[in-house]
């Protein structure tokens, strides 16, 4: 057997190996998605963790679900799981797939009708399981989140700061709150299963392709964007600044971007519903227009955060609840400069939303269109792609760094860490292999190194047959 590249060449802060895919095993929609999502974004097998959440007596997965049901059925079985696999010190965050639940209530009496002080279910996973001593740190934000790195108002000559999960790695496995999105919502008002294949492959293609184009802004009169402008014009300056090194700019606009605008990578539009033609949205973008409903799939009200993702978008969010005009609950324009300085859709959200709790984060969270391309490669393997089982083999880690033009000068070393078949095997840049079992096992190459204020990473990975 010929020794098998099975994945492109990807850089992005938060690795595959770091993200648990969990799906529904009640329902083969989600099994179908996880293992295509995982397939094609080179998360490994062993990072795929079912659950079972029963259908309704409507046949269909609720769309809310009791804490107590959430711990008992989701949060504490993936944990179970992971501790099993051994994977309990790699995992930084977690991707749901669809037919999941996207509403966590506090008692069953709430089930028929959303209440002020319901969760999301990545809110809630967030929180890993504790609900809130106070209503207020709910309804009102009064939550603040640790992985929020954006300036406020006040901070007059602030900036938004990417940090990686990989620099916070001891934080978050310590107890610190646990990241999360939803891959899609296929349920009642959300997207079609091809429809979110779709997109999903979409943006994993996005990754490390550097797009230009426009950020836009739009500029109404409508509460929905009052409420976050004061952060729209110092972020726009933020990104025309530098757009001579990231062929990116702001656009602050009352119209609506049209074809002839060119790529639009990034939108924000603070109104209730938008009306986007097709093609208009450059892949890895990220969409969402703060209203009420934008994840409230129990109700038609207003435009859903899915149709972003039907329109392109790499990733979008939108609230489970009513959260009225707090802007602490979305994503601050300053997203856009995290997401420019490399960061992960997943990494840039949580690094945006000051107070995450009712909020679902949808689309890739592994898409990071401005991430460098790192290039590691494996040295040593027998040029067949076959060796003896009791063959012992030395492998070599070597490394391309990003060319100039690419990012800033890397600001450390290189660090290597080398998985076989999903698990940590060894760190540093050289890899001894005796004593597998014969078979088919894959061997990861991870380098990591911090460029600008982010520490980025790309993998390479191959399989090798032991006789």
């Amino acid at each position: 057997m010929l020794l098998l590249a099975l994945f492109p060449l990807l850089s992005q802060a938060l690795g595959p190996h770091e993200l648990a895919v969990i799906f529904n095993d009640a329902d083969i929609d989600s099994r179908l998605m996880a293992l295509s999502y995982a397939r094609q974004a080179g998360v490994p097998a062993c990072n795929l963790i079912g659950v079972e959440v029963p259908p309704g007596a409507d046949g269909q997965v609720p769309e809310a679900v009791t804490v107590d049901d959430f711990r008992t059925r989701i949060y504490e079985p993936v944990q179970a799981a992971l501790t099993e696999a051994g994977l309990s010190r790699q995992i930084l965050a977690w991707a749901y797939s669809c037919s999941f639940p996207a509403r966590v209530t506090a008692a069953s009496n709430t089930l028929a009708k959303a209440g002020h002080a319901d969760l999301s279910l990545t809110g809630a996973t967030f929180l890993r399981g504790v609900w809130p001593e106070q209503p207020a740190q709910i309804v009102s934000a009064q939550y603040r989140s640790p992985l929020f790195r954006c300036p406020l108002a006040s901070d007059a000559d602030g900036v938004a700061e990417a940090r990686s999960l990989d620099q916070m790695r001891a934080e978050i496995l310590s107890g610190m709150p646990l990241p999360a999105m939803m891959l899609a919502y296929t349920g009642s008002r959300g997207q079609s299963l091809q429809g979110a294949l779709t997109a999903l492959s979409r943006a994993i293609g996005a990754t490390s392709t550097a797009p230009t184009g426009a950020i836009w802004f739009a500029k109404t009169d409508d509460v929905r964007y009052w409420c976050r402008s004061s952060a729209v014009a110092r972020a726009a300056a933020f990104i025309d600044a530098r757009a001579p090194a990231t062929g990116v700019r702001a656009v602050v606009s009352t119209n609506q971007p049209a074809a002839g605008n060119g790529p639009v990578v990034g939108y924000m539009a603070g109104t209730r519903s938008v009306n986007l033609a097709p093609g208009i949205l450059a892949p890895g973008a990220y969409a969402d227009h703060l209203t009420s409903f934008g994840a409230a799939f129990w109700t038609g009200a207003q435009m859903k955060a899915t149709k972003w993702l039907e329109r392109g978008a790499a990733a979008t969010s939108g609230t489970v609840v009513e959260p009225y005009a707090n802007a602490s609950k979305f994503a601050s324009p300053w997203i856009f400069s995290l997401l420019l300085g490399g960061a992960t859709q997943l990494e840039a959200l949580y690094g945006a939303i000051r107070s995450p709790l009712q909020i679902l984060p949808l689309g890739d969270p592994l898409c990071a269109p401005w991430a460098p391309r790192l290039e590691p490669r494996i040295e040593g393997l027998p040029d067949s792609g076959e060796a003896p089982a009791a063959q012992r083999l030395a492998l070599r880690a070597a490394y391309t760094a990003p060319p100039s033009g690419d990012a800033a000068a890397p600001a450390e070393a290189p660090r290597f860490t080398w998985l076989v078949d999903g698990r940590p095997a060894a760190t540093g840049p050289h890899l001894t292999l005796s004593g597998l079992p014969a078979g088919e096992h894959a061997i990861r190459l991870i380098v990591r190194q911090r460029i600008g204020s982010l520490r980025c990473q790309g993998f390479t990975e191959q399989t090798i047959t032991l006789r």
